[in-house]
Parts: structure tokens; C-alpha cells; sequence
């Protein structure tokens, strides 16, 4: 039977066992500290309150100790605390992020540049959920700071990517942007001579055409080039709009000038 060993500190008498008293760092006759575990942990809780600093850099060295010859159950550990902790995980990660804003920013930017589908994809879907947000913020920042904006669309105009979808994107609408700039012709001659409705569009326009078959109402002409007429001319107070417009060849058109119908015609509504 094991004699009973007495703690050199509080004087009582344990077992002289691992569960009792801790084991020894120096040499001992028998492997264990002369205090109880008792008296060393309140002498070790009383130096850490002491020495703050010093007992944490001793846990970050022992840790990173661990850490290094056990990865594996680090990683455990690590996923264990993360799920179990989530709100202080994500508060320690803040702090860390705003102390060191400069390395986290080349970090984040070389893991972009080496991750470029799941960066655009990430950004993709965020914008998809906060459309709202993204609108806004623009609208905003259009708002406050107007010169940098136009600079800024200016400077992208002027790159050759830009200028190259530019030059592709018109050879391949050219018959799209030739009615379109007819049709925003049409709208800024009404808006000049202050035409008391202007919201003819170009859908309509095309409705208007097929709804007379393409013809001119006045000669019956077929023909791909039809102009837009107003049955009451605009400098005598008409519309451009879907109710007063009519396709007309050029040369009736030219004919009828700011003059009234060559022939009855009635009026379109829109329903």
C-alpha cells in the first residue's frame, strides 16, 4: 500500500498519484510536484492574473505546439468550436479583418484573381438578392458625386474593348438602331415644336404599319420606307402620338406637308 504524500503547501496528505498531484517538471523522486493539484492550480491561476501578457504568449506557443503535432484533431477541434460558437467566431474574425484592413485586402484580391468563375459567380448572386440595395446605393453616389461618374463613363467609352462591342454591336443591329434613331428623330422634332403629347414609341410605330399593311393611306404604295404623318400637323397644335400618326410614303408626305388629309382617313385607337 502507498505511503500518503503531503503537499509542501496546505500541509494535507493525498495519495501520491497523477490524480492528486501533478507531474513533475524538474527531477523528483517520484515524478510528481511537491504540491497538490489543489495549491498549483491556485498558484497558477494567481500568476496568470499577474502576468497576463507572458501566460497568454506561453498558451499561443503551446497551442500552435499542439496545433503542429496534431492536425488533424486541430481541425476537429477548430469545426467543433466554429459550430458551436458561431457569433464569437464571426466577432473575432471582424476585429482581426479591421486591425490588418491592408493584408486582408491583397489576400482577398490574390484569391479572387486565382478563383475569377467563383468570385463572378458570388458577385452575381449577391446582386441578384439585393438589386434594391445596389440601386439605391448608385442612385446615391450619382447623386453626391455627378463629375466622378461622368469621368468614370467617359474613361470606359475611351477602352478599346468598349469601342470594339461598340463598332460589333451596330454592325450587327444596324437595321434595329436606323429605326430606333428615326423613331428618337421623330420624338425630339415633336418635343422642339412643343407638341402637347409625345409618347409615340417604336413598338407602336411597328403595330401602326402592320395595321395598314405596310401601305401608304394615302396612295396605297407598299413600301419598306414608310415616313410618319400626322393627321393634324403638329405646328397646328397635334400629337405625336399612336392616335394621330399614319405611314405615308415620302413623296404624299412631302405633298401633304403641314396641310389637311390628302383623303379620309380614320384615326387608330389604342385600346
Amino acid at each position: 500500500m502507498d505511503i500518503p504524500r503531503q503537499c509542501t503547501k496546505c500541509k494535507e496528505s493525498f495519495p501520491p498519484t497523477t490524480e492528486y498531484f501533478p507531474p513533475a517538471k524538474t527531477k523528483s523522486r517520484d515524478g510528481l510536484h511537491s504540491w497538490c493539484r489543489i495549491c498549483f492550480r491556485e498558484a497558477m491561476r494567481q500568476w496568470r492574473a499577474a502576468n497576463l501578457e507572458k501566460a497568454r504568449a506561453i498558451s499561443r506557443q503551446s497551442a500552435a505546439k499542439w496545433r503542429d503535432n496534431n492536425p488533424e484533431a486541430a481541425k476537429l477541434s477548430q469545426e467543433r468550436y466554429k459550430k458551436a460558437y458561431p457569433e464569437k467566431v464571426r466577432a473575432s474574425q471582424k476585429r482581426t479583418q479591421a486591425k490588418n484592413r491592408g493584408r486582408y485586402r491583397i489576400k482577398r484580391q490574390r484569391w479572387a484573381e486565382a478563383n475569377r468563375p467563383k468570385t463572378r459567380a458570388a458577385i452575381r448572386a449577391w446582386g441578384q438578392r439585393n438589386k434594391d440595395h445596389i440601386r439605391n446605393q448608385r442612385r446615391e453616389n450619382r447623386t453626391t458625386r455627378p463629375e466622378h461618374f461622368r469621368e468614370k463613363s467617359r474613361r470606359y467609352r475611351q477602352t478599346p474593348q468598349r469601342k470594339a462591342y461598340a463598332r460589333r454591336y451596330r454592325l450587327e443591329n444596324r437595321i434595329h438602331l436606323n429605326k430606333l434613331a428615326c423613331i428618337n428623330v421623330a420624338r425630339r422634332r415633336a418635343r422642339l415644336a412643343n407638341a402637347l403629347i409625345n409618347d409615340l414609341t417604336a413598338e407602336q410605330w411597328e403595330i401602326i404599319k402592320e395595321i395598314y399593311g405596310h401601305r401608304c393611306v394615302y396612295c396605297g404604295k407598299k413600301s419598306k420606307r414608310l415616313t410618319q404623318d400626322h393627321l393634324t400637323p403638329i405646328s397646328h397644335q397635334g400629337s405625336h402620338t399612336f392616335s394621330n400618326v399614319v405611314p405615308a410614303c415620302k413623296s404624299c408626305n412631302s405633298k401633304k406637308h403641314a396641310g389637311p388629309v390628302l383623303c379620309p382617313v380614320q384615326p387608330l385607337l389604342l385600346l
